[in-house]
């Protein structure tokens, strides 16, 4: 039987099971570095081809300022790729530990929940 707060009991209605996702947390913070990432190596290339048009328009002139403009951005797109790379491990990490961070979220839940119960019964 399903209480609906007014102190009716109202038929026919199943009531709703809390099935908690633990670890949500994890995985929306592992697709934010995910996209930052990408985002990140996207610019990257892009950059490439903006400095691919400017040497071609340049010429010699400035290529000094190239050179350091290329390396620059070399290294923009290796910090991208490698911070990818940690995403993946982090990702790897966490499939592996699912099932732990799991039953350790439900077991604090659970704990809250009777603490809960035990004021409200009291």
């Amino acid at each position: 039987m399903v209480w609906c707060g007014c102190g009716e009991a109202l038929a026919g209605i199943a009531p709703r099971v809390y099935h908690p996702d633990h670890t949500a947390h994890i995985r929306r913070r592992l697709v934010d570095r995910t996209v930052y990432g990408v985002v990140a190596l996207a610019a990257a290339v892009a950059n490439a081809g903006i400095l691919t048009v400017l040497d071609a328009v340049i010429g010699d002139s400035a290529s000094t300022m190239m050179t350091l403009v290329w390396i620059l951005n070399a290294a923009w797109a290796a910090v991208a790729v490698i911070y990818l790379l940690l995403v993946a491990v982090e990702w790897l990490l966490y499939r592996r530990r699912r099932a732990h961070l799991d039953a350790v979220g439900a077991e604090v839940v659970w704990e809250i929940l009777t603490k809960m119960a035990y004021h409200r019964d009291s």
